[in-house]
């Protein structure tokens, strides 16, 4: 995952992996909890998933 200012994922954040398996409800219940209380304390990984759903969500009103 490439974040905003050119940094690399470290250990501490979420790999593109698990946020796609996030957002694809691919996740097992102990990760999927881990990911989310992940998501409640690091500002980073939450806007590259806000991102990701942005880029996944078709406009309000129209259809793929």
């Amino acid at each position: 995952m490439m974040f905003p200012d050119g940094d690399t994922p470290s250990p501490a954040h979420l790999t593109a992996e698990e946020v796609a398996a996030y957002l694809d409800h691919a996740s097992g219940t102990p990760a999927r909890e881990r990911i989310e209380a992940h998501l409640a304390a690091c500002d980073r990984c939450l806007a590259e998933v806000a991102a990701a759903l942005r880029f996944l969500r078709p406009p309000e009103g129209r259809t793929r």
